[in-house]
């Protein structure tokens, strides 16, 4: 992630929003079990064991995006979760690039899986995670998470325009957490008005939304402008 998202980012996620979470220890994993197979007399047969995917996939999740950059307890914690990610990445891209029509619940988990290393520092698993996106976005065109999640990966990558374009389509599908990224990619790209505009919709929706309510109070203050104006020299966020 560009250092310069990560000082925004981690100001709107972790002084703004209440992010009280501290790091866990990262399990142990056996990812033939994964996708165990089974000798039988015409051949090999696999089949996914979802539920342990799951298991394995929501620990590495927890720890890849919490809030939005790689938090571990241990450096070994870390490596062996990279070890797991970039395994579970080629064992699942393998899959999705032999199965003509994947199942999209498998494809979505992919392409997080890629997103993920991504996160972690493996540069080469965006552009998978870039296309396994709009693949599933063809064949679900208002998933709000798989929008919501694209946005969040065109972020890191500098592309503004279509971080707002898939926040926006999140947002508008329903996911309402979408709206303080949303807002603070607005704040990014130099438009406060969007984003207060985009917190007091939300606020309108849920009066209650605290997180709205403290990011509103942050960009009306001119606290978030002045942490884009000290990072505008080296980075593409509009000046």
């Amino acid at each position: 992630m560009h250092s310069y998202f990560k000082g925004i980012l981690i100001l709107v996620f972790t002084t703004i929003i209440s992010t009280s979470t501290l790091a866990e220890p990262y399990g142990h994993y056996d990812l033939k079990k994964i996708l165990p197979v089974t000798e039988t007399k015409s051949g090999k047969t696999y089949q996914f064991d979802v539920g342990y995917l799951d298991q394995v996939f929501l620990d590495i999740y927890k720890h890849s995006f919490a809030p939005l950059l790689p938090r571990f307890d241990s450096p070994e914690d870390q490596k062996r979760a990279l070890h797991d990610t970039q395994a579970l990445m080629k064992m699942l891209n393998a899959y999705i690039s032999t199965t003509p029509n994947p199942n999209y619940q498998v494809l979505g988990r992919t392409a997080l899986v890629n997103h993920m290393a991504y996160t972690m520092g493996v540069s080469e698993a965006r552009a998978t995670a870039e296309k396994q996106y709009e693949q599933l976005l063809s064949l679900k065109p208002n998933d709000p998470n798989i929008h919501f999640y694209y946005g969040l990966l065109l972020l890191n990558t500098c592309q503004l325009d279509k971080t707002i374009e898939h926040l926006s389509a999140s947002l508008k599908s329903g996911n309402n957490g979408a709206s303080i990224l949303l807002a603070t990619v607005y704040v990014i790209a130099g438009d406060n008005k969007k984003a207060l505009n985009t917190l007091d919709t939300q606020l309108k929706k849920v009066p209650n939304d605290s997180n709205a309510k403290k990011l509103r109070d942050l960009i009306a203050s001119g606290k978030a402008k002045e942490v884009v104006a000290a990072m505008q020299e080296k980075s593409c966020v509009k000046k």
